[in-house]
């Protein structure tokens, strides 16, 4: 697998497009508090949900819990990403969620 598939960000609308994604052989990480926002879905509706959508594209996934950093983790087994791909691609989304936060936070006057 290519670093450019795994650590290159990039945002899913849909369980169908999160399932294309992975076949292509890119990995999707799903950050938990996502499931406290607009949308409202919880990790594990998110998992049945992208699950779901490969098994009906036939492709195969493969998910890993981390819980330490609050997220889940989607990947092809067939183009399974390296240690380093997985550790690069968390600290993308992590640097993402840090700007996320300092942009919610509202200076005190």
């Amino acid at each position: 697998m290519s670093d450019d598939n795994t650590t290159n960000p990039f945002m899913t609308a849909t369980a169908r497009e999160t399932a294309d994604k992975i076949e292509q052989g890119y990995a999707s990480i799903f950050l938990h508090e996502w499931s406290e926002l607009g949308n409202k879905t919880s990790p594990d509706v998110w998992r049945e949900t992208v699950q779901a959508a490969c098994e009906e594209s036939g492709v195969p996934c493969e998910f890993r819990v981390i819980a330490s950093k609050s997220l889940t983790l989607v990947f092809n087994p067939t183009h399974k990403p390296s240690e380093r791909e997985i550790d690069e691609a968390i600290a993308s989304l992590l640097e993402f969620r840090e700007v996320e936060r300092q942009s919610q936070v509202t200076p005190r006057c």
